[in-house]
């Protein structure tokens, strides 16, 4: 997004730990638009993740792991897999190194999540998906989720209640 380079500026040298949400579907991307046609219009910005679902007949959506199963993917490995690379690499021109974990945005096709955990093992980063998939969401935590509601939710006894283990 145009304002990745000030927001990296800002916060350059913080010691703080610094994610990347992979986006294929908001605003220009990385990548040359020629070299990924197929996630871009004819002004060269990424296809709305509304387009591109309407795109092939939607099958269904894994809950746990968010992805959306299509017909046919609408997101041409290959092309993805340049643009997350690519988006990738940006963050470690701007921020001076890479980030710790990666999580995706919006729409997650099959090939969208592949592309995703091969740069993610490729560049050693943690893909969120991962650790949603050792702890899938906790009740009530998407069901009206406000902000003004978040700090009354008890994730730790969740978490217990769950039979999850707390680690400090």
């Amino acid at each position: 997004m145009d304002s990745s380079a000030r927001a990296a500026e800002d916060i350059r040298g913080l010691n703080v730990c610094l994610g990347i949400d992979i986006n294929y579907v908001c605003g220009k991307p990385v990548s040359r638009p020629e070299d990924i046609p197929h996630l871009v219009n004819e002004e060269g910005s990424f296809i709305s993740s509304g387009i591109m679902a309407a795109k092939s007949r939607k099958l269904g959506t894994d809950e746990l792991e968010f992805i959306s199963y299509f017909e046919e993917d609408p997101y041409p490995y290959d092309e993805v897999r340049r643009e997350t690379e690519n988006q990738v690499k940006k963050f470690i021109e701007l921020n001076g190194r890479k980030p710790e974990y990666m999580h995706p945005h919006s729409l997650m096709s099959e090939n969208c999540y592949r592309a995703a955990k091969d740069v993610t093992k490729e560049y050693d980063i943690l893909h969120t998906m991962d650790v949603m998939r050792r702890y899938p969401l906790l009740p009530g935590t998407f069901d009206g989720m406000t902000t003004a509601n978040q700090m009354d939710f008890d994730v730790t006894g969740n978490l217990i209640h769950r039979g999850w283990f707390i680690v400090k």
